[in-house]
């Protein structure tokens, strides 16, 4: 901000009563217009604001200035400090948006790599088995606390989008919970999503869902996490520290693939699916094409040789 208490101490304001009302206007004027008023002389002021440079001149010299040279020394001191200070705010705001946009570029390459390594090592056993589990059955009740509960919330509403009869559940909400819980059975589903810090409340929905016969198909990070006792089958999703927060992106993934193997299993999309059977079937038989072909030209330059 412009720091012309210098001058307001010399009366140098809009304000100040014992200005006339030109005076006033032309004390505006330059207040709104620092960054010309400091370097233009007094003609070239006196055609801006539409007065005689003698009124100029009397309004300095009632302000105390000897003249338009002094009070423009002056005017021009506290602009360039003011220019200045703002010129280093813009370094340091400057020099904060590169930081944060290094370290939003490593964050984005650990969760790529991150993520990269558990496809690559990624058992879909686990994923068709449970896909097939909820096709067969009648209800799918999945349940899960603070962020796995957001995990719960989107498989729901996925399922939902594909006709499965889905709800999710929070073990917080005890009244809503014993709703969901006594809507289950035999030919029920239950889907939990426990990591760490792991609930105990997760292992009692899970022992009450044993107890209904109901299926159980569990999200974990790690074969040692209590709830992985309970689910047949489990689906581990290994969660790393990130620089500021854990990475859920496993999850996620895992959440998706597990829809995608639904669709196919309900045959949801099949023109869809026999279109993108077809063009890798296509690309299988042009790359086997492409690799003969070498073979053969290989073999001839061989000959040749």
């Amino acid at each position: 901000m412009l720091d012309l208490s210098p001058l307001f101490e010399r009366g140098f304001s809009p304000d100040n009563w014992t200005l006339t009302r030109k005076q006033k206007q032309i004390v505006t004027y330059i207040l709104d217009h620092p960054g010309e008023v400091c370097y233009i002389s007094l003609r070239e002021l006196s055609k801006r604001i539409g007065c005689t440079e003698v009124t100029l001149l009397r309004l300095f010299q009632r302000l105390g200035f000897g003249g338009y040279s002094e009070f423009k020394k002056e005017y021009r001191r506290c602009y360039e400090v003011y220019i200045y200070e703002a010129a280093e705010e813009d370094s340091e705001i400057q020099r904060v948006q590169e930081s944060n946009a290094l370290l939003l570029s490593h964050i984005c390459q650990q969760e790529r790599q991150h993520l990269y390594a558990y496809l690559d090592a990624f058992d879909l056993e686990p994923v068709v088995q449970a896909a097939q589990i909820v096709c067969l059955s009648e209800f799918v009740l999945a349940a899960g606390r603070g962020l796995s509960k957001s995990m719960a919330d989107i498989l729901s509403y996925r399922l939902g989008a594909l006709g499965v009869r889905a709800v999710e559940a929070n073990p917080e909400q005890s009244n809503l919970l014993q709703n969901r819980l006594n809507m289950i059975d035999d030919r029920s589903v239950v889907i939990l999503f426990s990591f760490p810090h792991y609930f105990e409340e997760m292992d009692a929905v899970a022992k009450f869902a044993a107890s209904k016969g109901a299926r159980i198909i569990v999200f974990t990070d790690s074969p040692a996490a209590p709830i992985a006792a309970f689910g047949d089958p489990v689906i581990y999703c290994p969660a790393t520290r990130g620089s500021l927060y854990n990475s859920f992106a496993t999850v996620l993934e895992a959440v998706n693939l597990l829809v995608h193997c639904i669709a196919i299993e309900r045959g949801a999309g099949q023109g869809v699916q026999f279109e993108k059977l077809e063009e890798l079937r296509r690309e299988a038989e042009y790359n086997e094409y492409h690799r003969a072909y070498r073979s053969r030209h290989d073999d001839e330059e061989e000959e040749d040789d």
